[in-house]
C-alpha cells in the first residue's frame, strides 16, 4: 500500500481509468457481435448500421488511446471483409441462378441457399 498521499491519489485514478476503459471495451466487444450476429442472419440493412455504430465506437476508443489507432483499423476492416464477402457470396449465387435457370432444383444450391436468407 501506498505511503505517500499522490500514491493514493495515482491508485485512485488508476482504478477510475481502468473501469471507463474496460466499460468501453466491453461495448466494443459487444457491437463487434452484433455485427457479426446481423451478418450470419443476412440482414444487411441491420449488418450496415451496425457496422457503423462499430467503426465510430472503434474510432472513438482510439481517439481516447484505449486501443491503438491500428488495433481500431484492424477490427473495422476485418468486420466490414466480412459484411462484403457474404453479399459478394450472395451475388455470385443469384447470378448463377438466373444465369441457369435450370440448376434452381439442383442440390447443390439449396445448400447453398440455405447459408443466404434471400
Amino acid at each position: 500500500m501506498a505511503n505517500i498521499r499522490s500514491a493514493e491519489k495515482n491508485i485512485r485514478k488508476t482504478k477510475t481509468r481502468t473501469a471507463r476503459n474496460q466499460a468501453v471495451i466491453s461495448r466494443l466487444r459487444t457491437l463487434r457481435k452484433k455485427v457479426v450476429a446481423a451478418v450470419e442472419k443476412g440482414d444487411a440493412k441491420l449488418a450496415e448500421t451496425s457496422l457503423s455504430e462499430f467503426a465510430s465506437a472503434a474510432d472513438k476508443a482510439a481517439k481516447t488511446k484505449v486501443i491503438h489507432k491500428n488495433a481500431a483499423s484492424r477490427l473495422k476492416s476485418r468486420a466490414a471483409s466480412k459484411l462484403a464477402k457474404k453479399s459478394k457470396l450472395l451475388g455470385r449465387l443469384l447470378f448463377w441462378l438466373h444465369t441457369f435457370p435450370r440448376l434452381r432444383g439442383k442440390r447443390f444450391f439449396h445448400v447453398l441457399i440455405a447459408g443466404i436468407p434471400a
